[in-house]
């Protein structure tokens, strides 16, 4: 018998194996010479690679779906490629990157000195809590920070010249982010990044556990978690209420939206959502009162906006915009795309 439940196990990883999709390729330099240590990875996964000293990579066993594809090296201009996996696809991608060009500091004006224009742009691109304190960015130096003054209004904007480091201590990642653009006025940021979550080693047992819940913890309720509700039908089972928000004003007394909310779509795994113009979601399973709920606001703008089944939002009509609990939760509590429970 256990020869037997042994052999199905092999017979259903090899299919598995079968099925998946591989991608490789090399990286160069303008003038043909490999470049080592270059970050090969799907935005907003742990799914990523760095290439060999010869500049070759491989990432195997990859999902069917949708991913935006960032080949990224210190030194060197970013590129991007958007492709679509399928079934016992093997893909080859050769890159060759230009180098940057050398570019000044960040300016400072109104008396405002680089430190205090870091802490600024960290409160507004990290986050400000208990938890948000337990990362840090391990190469600040790569940022370059300016504010301006426009028509008498004031924005921060920052870039980096090289991929940041980011170590997530709290949630147990390290993260290579492609900051391609920071615009902050008053209290609304405009933001425009890759990132890439690796893996870190937990030291003991201890914290393996403490990552494992703490991640868990973070998922529970989030925009990730939604989404997958939304595919599963379950958006009232696991905690969320919708509710549309007409004239400004909140319909909790009405009954909460259930119905045509997710439709397949004629490509497998890719389904259509579809919200009221201004929508409310609560989450109330974390909380003792009603009252207490997190809220979400949800504005949409008409246009088609799509999942793919791991629940990773597909908006490239930017048509819907996240307000309130979802909205505020920055980068360090941002979990990866293909993240799941255990």
């Amino acid at each position: 018998m256990k020869i037997l439940l042994i052999a199905l196990s092999f017979i259903l990883l090899t299919n598995y194996n079968l099925s998946a999709a591989e991608i490789n390729g090399r990286v160069t330099d303008a003038r043909g010479n490999p470049i080592p240590s270059v970050s090969v990875y799907f935005s907003g996964t742990t799914i990523g690679t760095r290439t060999k000293p010869d500049g070759t990579f491989v990432i195997k066993d990859i999902k069917n779906g949708d991913y935006k594809l960032i080949i990224s090296g210190v030194s060197y201009n970013p590129e991007n490629r958007e492709i679509n996996l399928k079934k016992n696809d093997i893909l080859t991608f050769n890159f060759k990157l230009t180098e940057k060009e050398i570019v000044t500091d960040g300016i400072e004006i109104s008396g405002r000195n680089w430190q205090e224009l870091f802490e600024e742009f960290k409160l507004y691109f990290w986050g400000d809590n208990k938890n948000a304190d337990k990362a840090k960015i391990l190469n600040p130096e790569e940022l370059i920070l300016s504010e301006k003054n426009i028509e008498g209004k004031t924005f921060l904007y920052a870039e980096s010249k090289n991929p940041l480091i980011i170590e997530n201590k709290y949630l147990g990642y390290m993260l290579t982010v492609n900051l391609h653009q920071f615009i902050k006025r008053k209290r609304l940021a405009y933001i425009d990044k890759d990132v890439w979550f690796e893996e870190m080693e937990p030291e003991n047992g201890e914290q393996r556990i403490k990552w494992r819940k703490h991640r868990e913890s973070t998922y529970e309720g989030g925009f990730l978690h939604f989404c997958r509700s939304l595919i599963a039908g379950t958006t009232e089972d696991e905690g969320f209420s919708l509710y549309p928000v007409i004239n400004g004003e909140d319909g909790d007394e009405m009954d909460p939206l259930k119905d045509g909310l997710v439709e397949k779509t004629n490509e497998e795994g890719y389904y259509s959502i579809r919200f009221a113009d201004s929508t409310n979601v609560y989450y109330s399973r974390k909380f003792l009162f009603w009252a207490s709920r997190e809220v979400s606001l949800l504005e949409y703008f008409g246009k088609m906006v799509w999942l793919d089944s791991d629940g990773k939002l597909i908006d490239p009509n930017h048509a819907l915009i996240i307000n309130g609990k979802w909205g505020n939760n920055l980068l360090w509590s941002t979990l990866p795309y293909n993240y799941k429970p255990e």
